[in-house]
């Protein structure tokens, strides 16, 4: 057996805890959406519920991105200093935040086209 190994209670430690987190996440995703499914939006365009899948999806793409890009300027060197890792960090923020609001807008304004075409005088 390598001495490198990591033993089980390990690797439970380490896992545990983010699996936590991202199940509570999701459990408090769920509260939220159905508190606001009465919405009048929500219920006049009931085809915006298209999009919650969708944008479940791309908060985990955006969350991926995010980690992709701070590890990779980890290894260049790029986060040693505070200051660095705190410019580093909020510029890939806004840019996640901004690349959501797209995206996000732009799914909204397809749910409304389809629920126009599917009946042109309700909206």
């Amino acid at each position: 057996e390598e001495e490198n190994a990591e033993s089980w209670k390990s690797v439970l430690v380490q896992v545990t805890p983010p699996y936590l987190c991202a199940g509570l996440g999701m459990v408090g995703a769920g509260l939220v959406l159905d508190s606001v499914q009465y919405w009048p939006v929500f219920l006049t365009l009931p085809e915006l519920f298209i999009m919650v899948p969708a944008l479940i999806g791309l908060k985990g793409n955006l969350e991926m991105t995010l980690a992709s890009r701070l590890s990779t300027h980890a290894n260049l060197g790029d986060l040693d200093t505070l200051e660095q890792t705190v410019v580093m960090g909020s510029a890939n923020l806004a840019l996640i935040q901004v690349q959501g609001v797209v995206v996000g807008a732009l799914a909204s304004v397809i749910a409304m086209l389809m629920a126009w075409m599917g009946d042109p005088d309700r909206m």
